[in-house]
């Protein structure tokens, strides 16, 4: 079974998020997912995401405590 990478963002600066979670997605392959979590619901990075990659993203958000939002991205 193949491990997903995960990413806390939750002590990086804000304006550095999408560049980090960018990074992250060129490496991911078909199929694969990559799980952020952030202190805020992330629509802005996660509308940011779809933006810039129009094919091929499946995102699910969820809020798992106060202040905590995980965010699953799989490419497909």
């Amino acid at each position: 079974m193949i491990e997903s990478p995960e990413i806390d963002l939750r002590g990086t600066p804000v304006w550095d998020r999408p560049a980090v979670v960018e990074e992250a997605l060129n490496r991911l392959p078909t199929g694969s997912s990559l799980t952020f979590i952030t202190e805020n619901e992330p629509r802005g990075l996660s509308s940011g995401i779809i933006g810039l990659r129009t094919n091929g993203f499946l995102i699910e958000t969820r809020r798992v405590a106060r202040r905590v939002w995980r965010v699953m991205l799989t490419r497909q």
